[in-house]
């Protein structure tokens, strides 16, 4: 025996069950009589989507690997810091790679030099891109160049940076050639070195240039201490059985101290700074350069004409539907009419 309630549910759920297999056979038997101009949609999609995938060029992904370089140099900045007299952080530079990246001084030049291509032959970025000047005119080729410069950083250009382990990722991705893809990745790769390797020098001079002023004042105070101690202890031979003498002596005492101690640090980090600028290690580490790949890493054919039958049929039905309202209108004018 089913309880009344049971007996209500199972009741609905089989009309809904009716009424879904009837909207179903309702929508399949409408696509069977429109079958034509959905395989018509479907062609014309699919169509397309081949004619596009066969004329885009192929693209080809060059991968340079590095590391960011270990800088001692925020080390041995550390006794300084304590005295007061830091340098801000580390110049390990890590968070302005990417911006370094994509700078115009990089970019530009990119896009100025010429490449070698599989083939031999020279090529410039403009013509793996396609984008020339309309005319000889100076304002046509800057837009040119400007355009060219936005493509090259949205589309060809890719910087990731893991986090966790440190390695950082450059993608150079350009059309038709995989030798100038290799290429390009591994020279923006050391323009990059050149650019830090410049700025550490400058930082290395501006703290050097610092160093040495400080040095030289603080040189000019440890002696004005030494004198005024020397002073001291030449007019009070007994100071120590005096408690107001004792407490002065140890006040210039303590004072030359902490100059000495500050003088003695401020001549070894200006010896530490020359040593880090003969050294001139390199800002970053290259642990795989980029080599011509083998493949291409684009266009995705497959998916270009699968996505054109989709849009082709969609597109069929969205005109059949509009066909089917528009006439369902006229209909209903004419019967007003009539």
């Amino acid at each position: 025996m089913t309880a009344p309630g049971h007996e209500g549910t199972s009741n609905k759920f089989q009309a809904d069950d009716e009424i879904s297999m009837e909207v179903i056979w309702k929508l399949v038997s409408w696509a069977w009589h429109k079958k034509y101009f959905l395989i018509a949609g479907f062609i014309i999609g699919g169509g397309i989507g081949l004619v596009n995938a066969l004329t885009t060029p192929k693209s080809y992904t060059a991968t340079v690997r590095m590391l960011p370089a270990i800088d001692s140099s925020s080390s041995s900045f550390a006794g300084l810091a304590s005295l007061g007299m830091g340098f801000g952080p580390s110049p390990t530079y890590e968070p302005v790679f990417e911006e370094l990246i994509f700078s115009d001084s990089i970019v530009d030049g990119v896009l100025d030099r010429e490449w070698v291509s599989r083939t031999g032959s020279k090529i410039l970025m403009a013509d793996l891109f396609s984008i020339f000047p309309e005319s000889e005119d100076e304002i046509d080729r800057k837009k040119s160049k400007e355009k060219l410069k936005s493509v090259f950083r949205t589309s060809a250009i890719s910087f990731n940076r893991d986090q966790f382990t440190g390695y950082m990722e450059l993608k150079i991705k350009l059309p038709k050639d995989p030798v100038v893809a290799a290429d390009v990745a591994n020279h923006i790769v050391e323009s990059l070195q050149e650019v830090l390797v410049q700025k550490h020098e400058w930082l290395a001079d501006s703290r050097r240039s610092f160093l040495e002023a400080r040095f030289l004042t603080v040189t000019d105070e440890l002696v004005s201490a030494e004198e005024e101690l020397a002073k001291f202890e030449k007019s009070n031979r007994n100071y120590s059985s005096s408690p107001r003498l004792v407490r002065e002596h140890a006040r210039l005492k303590r004072k030359m101290d902490v100059y000495l101690i500050v003088w003695t640090e401020i001549q070894k980090q200006i010896e530490l700074v020359q040593i880090s600028n003969q050294h001139g290690s390199p800002r970053v580490v290259v642990v795989d350069r980029a080599t011509p790949p083998l493949f291409p890493s684009g266009p995705k054919r497959r998916l270009m004409v699968i996505l054109g039958v989709i849009v082709g049929v969609f597109l069929a039905v969205l005109a059949l539907l509009l066909v089917n309202m528009f006439s369902a209108v006229r209909s209903r004018i004419l019967l007003g009419n009539s």
